[in-house]
């Protein structure tokens, strides 16, 4: 089997076909989206009508269960091995001439993934913020200097108040080198740059944490962002809180009712931990989610 993802530890899906077997997955487009594209060095590619949009890896890593807030026992049934996959992924948004990029990694391989999706950072015109935990930001700046020479930072009110009691100098040094942010409206209505994409309100694992819609024609494509951090865990088990998350009780409150959407109105969401493609469509099933359909793993 091929490569499909060069990230910083050299992950290689050797198995793809047996795990596609084993949870009675296909390898075809998630529901409702046109047909998808392996990149071959660290992105994958689809669209949601008119809008091409990239999962970009900057890195790939497994998550300890020690991480999650939750009974010991559930958490350990998911995960036997005491781990399970985590990747850093960021995402495009690109039509026309205009490329939206949604978080910015740390630092790991996302700058050369994302040259070999034909967008360079130089073409990047916007760099939305889900939140500013380090893995987001953290690729925001190398060595102090802008590494997307054009773009406009946009964050959230909220995140935007926390990042700065967290990181003030961080803050500081990227609003020098980029000027002043521009602030995200969480409404599902205001729309970010392009008409096809705004910003919903998934507080919780920060108090300004953002996703996503991305919608043109009759597709919608919902980025999450931190919403998930172990799909294997809680997918199943939503009321399972990564010990990251700021407000466990209203994470929860939002996974729940973010998946359930999901679910209902068969929107497929990407997630900036997920693994392998980064896209998932989800169903419902008892008092949690499990994957659904064809969606490329």
């Amino acid at each position: 089997m091929s490569t499909v993802f060069n990230t910083t530890k050299g992950i290689v899906m050797r198995n793809y076909l047996f795990i596609l077997a084993v949870f009675g997955l296909s390898a075809g487009s998630p529901a409702g989206l046109s047909a998808v594209a392996w990149g071959q060095d660290g992105f994958f590619k689809t669209k949601v009508g008119e809008i091409d949009f990239y999962c970009v890896k900057d890195a790939a890593d497994e998550i300890d269960n020690a991480v999650f807030a939750g009974d010991p026992e559930v958490v350990a049934k998911m995960a036997p091995k005491g781990k399970t996959p985590l990747d850093y992924n960021t995402f495009l948004v690109a039509k026309g001439n205009t490329a939206v990029l949604i978080d910015t990694g740390n630092g790991g391989n996302l700058l050369d993934n994302l040259g070999k999706t034909g967008i360079s950072p130089e073409k990047i015109d916007a760099v939305l913020l889900s939140h500013s935990h380090g893995d987001h930001v953290g690729g925001l700046l190398k060595n102090g200097e802008r590494v997307f020479p054009k773009a406009v930072v946009w964050i959230a009110p909220k995140e935007l108040v926390f990042w700065n009691k967290s990181h003030p100098d961080q803050v500081e040094a990227c609003r020098k080198a980029y000027g002043a942010f521009k602030e995200i409206v969480p409404d599902e209505k205001t729309a970010i740059l392009l008409p096809e994409i705004t910003a919903v309100d998934l507080e919780g694992h920060t108090p300004g944490h953002t996703g996503f819609m991305i919608a043109s024609q009759d597709q919608k494509l919902l980025v999450i962002a931190d919403l998930i951090h172990s799909e294997v865990i809680q997918l199943p088990h939503p009321e399972i809180c990564a010990k990251y998350d700021q407000d466990r009780e209203k994470s929860a409150e939002i996974r729940r009712d973010t998946l359930r959407r999901a679910a209902v109105e068969r929107i497929p969401v990407a997630g900036s931990h997920i693994p392998g493609t980064g896209i998932r469509n989800v169903a419902v099933q008892g008092d949690g989610f499990i994957r659904s359909g064809t969606t490329v793993q």
